[in-house]
């Protein structure tokens, strides 16, 4: 696991004064692994939040040149225009200052270099290289009223929310392909004819879908805990498209969801962390 601190942090040199500024830090980051050998297959980016967007654009930076990095976006904003809209919403409990707050926050930023589209970029990266996760409780049931989703980045604001539209689209698809490879497998099992090559294809979308309903991990219950932290308990954290090295992980979630993807990346890979590491993990 590398981690580094931007420009202006602890002893980093320089200073951040634009968006792009942390982006080329992760682009460097990354060239720097390419340089020593490492295939782009065999890294991923990982990042949380505001780190999560800088990693998603940094991935889609290296997928432009047809360098396949794996990305795992972590509870990211879509655009920093609008997390601001939407704590102003959250704060004043009024959708109306959201649609009013929108577009200033919006000029302001891009004038500034600091609005970016987190969301267009996430889109244009491969399927099977990403995935990313969203606090997103049910709005359905008894405890729907006492749920807390993300106590930062207002839903409106989420990578989830912005591509919600090209997620049904492609909810819709996979349904359609799925029924449809059913029927074809009905047919040729009353002409007893071989359907593996269906069977294959229909076991794909069965997983794409799987996918797309994996993002969710519960808010939680205001009565128990107060105030807006995330619960513990994530229901699945989701393999990375197909990257085989890496699988499920059903385990409780805590703020070392990196640590939890690399102790898991070791196991894959038939290798023992050593103590010293096992250490770190553990603190």
């Amino acid at each position: 696991v590398i981690a580094f601190n931007h420009r202006g942090i602890s002893k980093s040199k320089g200073k951040v004064t634009r968006f792009e500024d942390m982006i080329e830090d992760g682009i460097a980051q990354v060239n720097r692994l390419l340089a020593s050998g490492l295939p782009a297959e065999k890294i991923i980016l990982y990042g949380k939040c505001l780190g999560a967007c800088t990693a998603t654009l940094t991935a889609k930076h290296f997928h432009d040149k047809d360098k396949k990095v794996y990305l795992f976006n972590d509870r990211s904003f879509s655009k920093p225009s609008l997390l601001l809209a939407g704590m102003a919403q959250e704060i004043y409990h009024s959708k109306l200052l959201y649609h009013l707050a929108k577009p200033t926050f919006q000029l302001v930023l891009k004038s500034s270099g600091w609005d970016v589209n987190v969301a267009d970029a996430y889109e244009q990266i491969n399927k099977d290289y990403k995935d990313y996760l969203v606090v997103k409780s049910s709005s359905k049931g008894p405890n729907a009223s006492k749920r807390v989703d993300d106590g930062v980045i207002h839903e409106v604001a989420s990578l989830h929310h912005a591509l919600s539209r090209a997620r049904k689209k492609e909810k819709k698809q996979l349904k359609e392909g799925i029924a449809q490879e059913e029927r074809k497998i009905k047919i040729l099992q009353k002409e007893n004819k071989d359907f593996l090559a269906q069977k294959a294809k229909l076991e794909e979308y069965s997983q794409d879908l799987a996918r797309l309903k994996n993002h969710k991990m519960d808010g939680e219950d205001k009565d128990k805990n107060k105030g807006n932290q995330r619960t513990q308990q994530m229901k699945a954290i989701k393999k990375l498209g197909h990257y085989k090295d890496l699988s499920c992980l059903k385990s409780r979630y805590t703020e070392e969801t990196g640590e939890l993807y690399l102790e898991n990346f070791i196991k894959k890979m038939n290798r023992t962390p050593s103590s010293e590491l096992r250490d770190r993990m553990n603190e």
